[in-house]
């Protein structure tokens, strides 16, 4: 209730003036931490809601900026007629004010041992707080806001046909700041739906919520700190079974929906299971891997309902019909995407839909006769429906954010979905006096810099979709902030400097295929210099972090360039001849199951190093190792074996060591490692040194100076992110910066080559659960 507006409190008609009310609800609490409206009870919310003035934003914030003041102001006029008469009002003049405040420069203050600042909703009224991070806010308000305006429905939760758009309207259910790791959301209706389950990470740990559609708090029922995840509610709404990772033990258990004892119904299942559907036949579906399977929710007996690998089919998801009676799933065949349904007991199937782009995501009808579900178009996924006998699909949603389709009420009036909103922007840090200055600060997404030369231009990548990194633009800008950025390759990502500051290579992906291109930093025509299978850089999502450390590197003398690449199901390291524009195998791997990546140049030039690591399917004993490959003689000779994966970091001051970072925890996954270790590896006698042990440490965040001299990491504990140096041989980590806010997160660094400052991104991702509803 305390989003309503005054009219809907009242029961009178509505219309898009009152989301723009409850839009400003949430600007006011996102800024102010706390709600415009509140009470003790759901009727004294209401309440205040119909009969008392609304707060002013400067009671709760010190200074806010008057821009943010007017929007707050409007939105939030009691007389319908006084508000913003359209959103697209709203987010013109929300545009105008984070243009106003992106490109000033803060001063980083080391806050030392003070306690991490939260917006609790109890903060005094008599004691307004002054927030220091506006861009950011403004960029998280702006994303929200356009995920509200940016939707339209044509589709119909009737079975009849298509509803005008003015027939539905979007319903914000809940929201929650994404933690480290955490990717989208799974959520399911209720029987009656009037509340869903969904699982979370907003008290750390991925756990099980319960919440109203309809207003009320989000009630935790799982609160074991494992990672608990795909709810389904059983026929008659009492209990929920969903999936558990407990260690290394994979189970789906139950639970009352109140929460209490949970009880494991199966185990020794994929880390990739998936509940689907609790039926009324007492069965409970869930996908293991490429195969779906059913548990009597009685005996436990185990059944294996489908054999797709037998006939070669691999489906990224099944769903099973509310009768139980036939699964859809969707599958990639060569180029295309498809969804196909499947009677239970037949061999034939029916291709329901069939698109270039990539389907995800899938919801049956209540009655069976069609589906909605998720289609990529121009980098968004939206929803679309479609049906046996359907000419083409039809597409029922429009926006810049995804819409994952996770339910569909039993009454058929209500589609539940998931969304993402995520800002990203470019800062950097000096190491010497720990100023901050914001780099680039725009309505796109910009992250995984790295710093020219000569110190003065940071390039980028820009991309309206953050989740789509290998999407967007390549841009570069002053490192002071101090001018507009300007576009050098309208598609790319992942841009690196030459050593002479020349060139910037970068990837691009050109119909489905990853090719390394170079252009000029004044922006002239970009030329390719190989996409024979080159390897695009794997990366995490929250935050944005690239796996390994060189994905490719310029030769000391630019005239060459070093790259993984796969020609016949065989990886190697190829090398780019950039005056003759042509690439060659350096290598001579012909495992299929070894993976080669990373290369590093020594420093005369000569040689380069590399890492092997097993491909994710081997099942043999894995070996992950580094290897030197002298180009003079083709000879290779391994430096460097262990049975854990590693990080190479890059080469010492001198050149004559390798540094190498590992994990404590043999075969950990998290992003966050409790203890991780660097040392060094003597290029010429294999010697292995131990340098240092880094604390709370991002894995894939932890990067050597230009130099060899210096590391930079970044580390997070208790919802605090800092970023540290330390140097090389041993000394005491320096911290340069800490964020308090826990919803901000750092992504990928990089260094200036003076090695005086770090350009870095610092990011934000809130998972959003709405709902269409008539």
């Amino acid at each position: 209730p305390q989003y309503m507006s005054p009219e809907q409190a009242r029961g009178r008609q509505l219309d898009a003036r009152t989301d723009i009310f409850s839009l400003g609800i949430i600007i006011f609490e996102m800024a102010a931490g706390r709600p415009p409206f509140s009470g003790g009870s759901m009727v004294d919310v209401i309440a205040a809601i119909i009969s008392k003035d609304t707060p002013r934003l400067e009671d709760h914030l010190a200074d806010p900026p008057e821009t943010l003041r007017r929007v707050v102001d409007k939105a939030l006029r009691k007389n319908v007629a006084e508000r913003y008469g359209t959103m697209d009002s709203l987010m013109s003049d929300l545009k105008e004010a984070q243009r106003e405040l992106a490109g000033r420069v803060y001063d980083g203050k080391v806050t030392g041992g003070a306690e991490v600042r939260t917006t609790l909703q109890n903060t005094a009224e008599t004691e307004p707080y002054k927030f220091q991070h506006w861009n950011t806010v403004f960029a998280a308000i702006a994303l929200v806001s356009a995920g509200l305006l940016l939707w339209w429905y044509v589709g119909s939760a009737s079975r009849s046909g298509p509803a005008s758009p003015s027939a539905m309207r979007t319903v914000p259910i809940t929201s929650w700041s994404s933690e480290t790791g955490e990717l989208s959301s799974s959520a399911s209706f209720s029987p009656d739906g009037n509340m869903i389950a969904f699982g979370s990470t907003r008290d750390g740990s991925t756990e099980i919520w319960l919440k109203p559609t309809a207003g009320g708090d989000a009630i935790q029922i799982t609160k074991n700190g494992f990672f608990n995840q795909y709810p389904v509610w059983s026929p008659n709404g009492q209990e929920i079974a969903f999936f558990s990772k407990r260690g290394e033990s994979k189970s789906i258990w139950r639970t009352s929906f109140t929460g209490g004892e949970q009880i494991e119904i199966t185990g020794g299942i994929d880390d990739t299971s998936r509940p689907i559907l609790w039926g009324k036949s007492g069965k409970i579906y869930f996908q293991d891997a490429n195969e779906l399977f059913a548990i009597d929710e009685r005996s436990s007996q185990k059944t294996k309902l489908t054999d797709f690998a037998a006939k070669g089919v691999k489906p990224r998801v099944i769903e099973v019909s509310p009768d139980e009676s036939t699964i859809a799933y969707a599958v990639q065949e060569n180029e295309d995407w498809k969804i196909r349904t499947l009677v239970f007991g037949s061999d034939a199937g029916t291709e329901i839909a069939t698109s270039k782009d990539q389907i995800d995501y899938i919801a049956w009808r209540p009655d069976g006769r069609s589906l909605i579900f998720s289609m990529s178009v121009d980098g968004a996924f939206q929803l679309f429906e479609a049906g046996p006998g359907s000419e083409k699909p039809i597409q029922i949603s429009n926006g810049n954010l995804d819409f994952f389709v996770q339910d569909i009420s039993s009454d058929g009036l209500k589609i539940l979905y998931g969304s993402v909103s995520e800002t990203s922007d470019v800062w950097s840090v000096g190491t010497e006096n720990a100023s901050e200055t914001v780099i680039a600060s725009e309505v796109a997404a910009e992250y995984w810099p790295d710093v020219s030369p000569d110190g003065k231009n940071v390039v980028f990548q820009s991309v309206k979709q953050v989740g789509r990194a290998y999407g967007g633009s390549i841009n570069i800008e002053n490192i002071s902030g101090s001018v507009n950025s300007r576009v050098i390759s309208q598609t790319g990502f992942s841009p690196v400097w030459s050593n002479d500051g020349q060139w910037i290579a970068f990837f691009r992906r050109t119909d489905g295929q990853i090719g390394l291109w170079r252009v000029r930093p004044g922006g002239d025509e970009a030329s390719k210099m190989a996409d024979a299978g080159v390897y695009a850089p794997n990366y995490t999502a929250t935050p944005y972090l690239k796996i390994g450390t060189n994905h490719f590197a310029w030769s000391p003398d630019d005239s060459l360039l070093a790259y993984s690449a796969s020609a016949d199901g065989v990886s190697n390291i190829c090398i780019a001849d950039i005056s003759a524009s042509s690439a060659v195998k350096a290598t001579k791997n012909e495992d299929k199951d070894a993976v080669l990546s990373n290369p590093v140049w020594t420093r005369d030039g000569k040689a380069l190093l590399f890492v092997t690591a097993p491909a994710a399917t081997t099942p043999t004993k894995k070996i992950f190792r580094i290897s030197v490959h002298n180009l003079e003689n083709s000879s290779e000779r391994t430096l460097f074996e262990s049975n854990e994966r590693f990080r190479l970091l890059g080469l010492a001051s001198g050149g004559n060591e390798a540094l190498i970072a590992q994990r404590a925890d043999p075969g950990g996954l998290t992003l966050v490692v409790d203890s991780t270790t660097v040392f060094s590896v003597s290029l010429e006698t294999g010697e292995k040194k131990l340098l240092n042990t880094l604390t709370d440490a991002y894995f894939h965040n932890i990067h050597l100076s230009r130099d060899g001299s210096t590391l930079a990491f970044v580390s997070r504990r208790d919802n605090t992110t800092a970023l540290w140096t330390v140097p090389v041989n041993s000394g005491t980590p320096k911290r340069m910066l800490v964020e308090n806010d826990p919803k901000i997160l750092f992504s990928s660094l990089a260094w200036s080559p003076d090695g005086r400052s770090i350009v870095f991104g610092k990011q934000t991702r809130t998972n959003l659960i709405s709902m269409l509803s008539k």
